[in-house]
């Protein structure tokens, strides 16, 4: 009897414990919750205090900031007139032979000859005078990109940023995009010539068009035969089917030509095929194609908008910093006495 009473007074102690350790569970994730939305309360509030303290801070120094925008604005004029125009345009180019890949590092390795200003090597590369190798400033080519895999160019990646795993936005492998800087907007005509030669240069692109090209040729020879076979075998078929429709007194029995016409579409696709190799052969003969040139008058990039990009933020962050140790000097002074 006394270890009954003894059971059930242990078990009623490990229940309370147990219900206390509930509650103090309970109690432990209401505090937590309270704390979160007392930190983002606070946090709220700073920020609100912040901003408003940054419109007075503005309001009460509008005039000096107004006038360090304008300082801005000012700079960019002076820094536009004092630098030579420096203009920028693109060409689209159809890759012939080899992978679009290649080619684009091809190009880049010229770009980096043109951002080390080796105007040398870059005037014989593409056979351009000197004074026209040191007008270029820069050149990047730069892949096409296709979204949804319909064969039409959406826009161009000047960024690098697409991802090659990418199977929907995919890079288009037959063109690319070549941006060119220069300081002349005249030299675009030759340049794009020297590019065309640049190309052609390629170890391994002008044997590989020289290919390209003769396997066209002997692809147009073999359907030109084909044609011709499946005609004659037409022409025998249909003498054929035409003789066995005689009877023997002279009276045609009307049959049906199904396989006769057969032959004709089968003529139509070979001729459909000749016109896509002459076609390609006649459009793009060379290493690579233009599809869109140079614009004949470019812009102008380091415009007054170009520097003020720069010159208007930077006046506006010094003149803040500037008011703030006005503001402040007397403290400033003292911390510095310190030491």
């Amino acid at each position: 009897m006394n270890n009954f009473i003894f059971a059930k007074i242990k078990t009623n102690k490990m229940s309370n414990k147990s219900t206390e350790n509930n509650s103090n569970n309970e109690v432990d994730l209401i505090d937590i919750f309270n704390r979160i939305f007392s930190w983002f309360g606070k946090c709220l509030k700073y920020f609100y205090h912040t901003i408003v303290k940054s419109i007075a801070f503005l309001y009460h120094n509008i005039l000096i900031i107004s006038l360090s925008i304008l300082i801005g604005f000012v700079a960019s004029y002076i820094l536009k007139q004092s630098e030579k125009p420096l203009y920028k345009s693109e060409i689209t180019f159809r890759n012939n032979a080899i992978s679009n890949a290649d080619m684009i590092s091809y190009f880049n390795q010229l770009g980096s000859l043109i951002g080390k200003k080796n105007s040398q090597i870059v005037s014989s590369s593409l056979l351009i005078t000197e004074n026209e190798a040191s007008d270029l400033i820069g050149l990047s080519s730069f892949w096409i990109i296709d979204i949804n895999k319909d064969d039409v160019p959406d826009y161009v990646d000047y960024k690098n940023k697409h991802n090659p795993a990418d199977t929907v936005n995919v890079r288009m492998s037959d063109r690319f995009v070549v941006e060119v800087s220069s300081l002349d907007p005249l030299n675009l005509n030759n340049i794009k010539t020297g590019l065309i030669r640049y190309a052609e240069n390629h170890p391994l692109a002008s044997n590989a068009n020289t290919q390209r090209i003769k396997r066209l040729n002997e692809l147009i020879e073999r359907t030109n035969i084909d044609i011709q076979e499946l005609d004659s075998l037409q022409k025998v078929k249909y003498f054929e089917e035409t003789r066995s429709r005689m009877s023997e007194a002279g009276q045609i029995v009307l049959l049906q030509e199904q396989q006769t016409q057969l032959f004709y579409r089968d003529i139509q696709n070979l001729i459909s095929q000749r016109q896509n190799y002459e076609r390609e052969l006649a459009l793009y003969p060379d290493v690579v194609s233009v599809i869109s040139d140079f614009l004949p008058s470019s812009t102008r990039v380091n415009t007054a908008f170009y520097y003020s990009k720069i010159t208007v933020p930077l006046a506006f962050f010094l003149t803040i910093i500037l008011i703030l140790l006005v503001k402040n000097r007397k403290r400033i002074v003292e911390v510095l006495n310190k030491y």
